[in-house]
């Protein structure tokens, strides 16, 4: 069933008795699938003033009756359904700590941290770690939030966003190895394709968030399917599909310049072609089993609903240690992006007005290119630069 900011009645209908079940089971002692309470969570979410004002209603009977007993624990358990932030698990371990930046934060939950492209097949490849500067720079010295710093290292070039075995193996490792897979007291950052294979992960039920306990932030996404909404990238790789030899090898030193080290380039030795995961992100007639245009929405639907916070970039130079060639030089077009993504695009995807240009924000336009967005540069000075800072307050 899908969302809509305004209130779904059948969404809102289903929500309201999940709400009565819930609040039943909680005022006698029953216990309550998880399951009951991921879908309350998402209706209290998503249907807003319909639900609320239904717990507020509930809440005002509970105060005018005695605080003792079931309707005690009635009371309480509605004030926790308004407050969401206090319904999160609680953490095994509440040390404190402080993050580069000076901030103090309690530590609890597991962090993973899940790449998009590497362009460095062999290095993205292999266990977890936790640490991974190539890619991330010292985001762990920035997250004093989190018991564990996650690291995955994927092969994401050429096995694409929707193939099976990618988006399940990042379901796997997010969600702990869980027997059920659900992905509990834990912070997810995803970091471009990486967010695309966890919202195909979830569509094709491999995974699923407890949002009592968890959250899922999504840095510089392209959305599942360009639809006139087209990526910096994607100009290049189809560009990239049908030119000469020295065009090529000028590509390919842009793709250095970009990542600050010799990578694989574009093509696939052994194939002759583009990697996979390229080709399908340009969404090229080379990419086989593409999904379909209802998963797709389904896919971006998922990021939209489901995200705690997103970041997009809206400048190719950024933060200038490895700068991104401008977007007017290399894709004929002067549209704001990070380099790589759309600002448009990437903002689209989970509702502009969320958006805010401070890093205070969990939704927050930042002004750096594709790679400063993984804290992989550390902070700018401007307010609008700091994206380490970003990270380290978000819960």
């Amino acid at each position: 069933t899908q969302s809509t900011w305004g209130g779904n009645s059948h969404v809102t209908g289903i929500g309201f008795v999940c709400v009565l079940i819930v609040l039943i089971g909680t005022a006698t002692g029953a216990p309550v699938s998880d399951k009951f309470k991921n879908l309350l969570t998402w209706t209290v979410d998503h249907t807003q003033s319909e639900a609320k004002h239904f717990l507020s209603a509930i809440q005002s009977i509970a105060n005018t009756t005695t605080a003792n007993g079931a309707l005690g624990n009635l009371k309480s358990a509605i004030s926790n359904l308004m407050n969401p932030t206090t319904t999160a698990t609680a953490p095994q371990n509440n040390s404190t700590a402080k993050s580069a930046d000076g901030t103090t934060a309690t530590k609890g939950k597991r962090c993973v941290f899940v790449h998009g492209l590497s362009f460095l097949p062999d290095v993205a490849s292999g266990p977890s770690t936790p640490s991974f500067s190539w890619y991330w720079g010292e985001v762990e010295k920035h997250t004093a939030q989190c018991s564990e710093h996650i690291f995955t290292h994927q092969n994401t070039m050429i096995k694409s966003w929707h193939d099976p075995e990618l988006y399940r193996e990042t379901c796997e490792i997010v969600s702990g190895h869980s027997e059920d897979k659900v992905i509990r007291n834990t912070i997810v950052f995803t970091h471009s394709m990486g967010s695309l294979m966890l919202a195909a992960g979830i569509e094709s039920h491999s995974c699923s968030i407890d949002h009592w306990s968890s959250t899922w932030y999504a840095l510089g996404t392209p959305p599942p399917t360009l639809n006139n909404r087209p990526l910096t990238m994607a100009y290049l790789l189809r560009a990239a599909a049908d030119v000469s030899e020295p065009q090529m090898e000028k590509m390919n030193v842009y793709l250095k310049g970009a990542i600050g080290v010799d990578g694989v380039g574009l093509i696939d030795q052994k194939s002759g072609s583009l990697f996979r995961s390229l080709s399908c992100l340009a969404e090229l007639s080379t990419c086989h089993n593409m999904p379909s245009p209802e998963t797709r929405q389904r896919v971006a639907q998922i990021l939209h609903d489901e995200v705690s916070g997103a970041v997009c970039g809206r400048s190719g130079y950024g933060l200038g240690a490895t700068a991104i060639m401008s977007v007017s030089e290399w894709m004929w077009t002067d549209k704001p992006s990070d380099g790589v993504v759309d600002t448009d695009a990437c903002v689209a995807l989970f509702g502009k007005e969320r958006f805010d240009g401070s890093y205070e924000s969990p939704f927050f336009v930042s002004n750096v290119n594709h790679f400063d967005l993984a804290c992989k540069h550390g902070d700018g000075d401007a307010k609008d630069a700091k994206v380490c800072s970003w990270f380290s307050i978000r819960k």
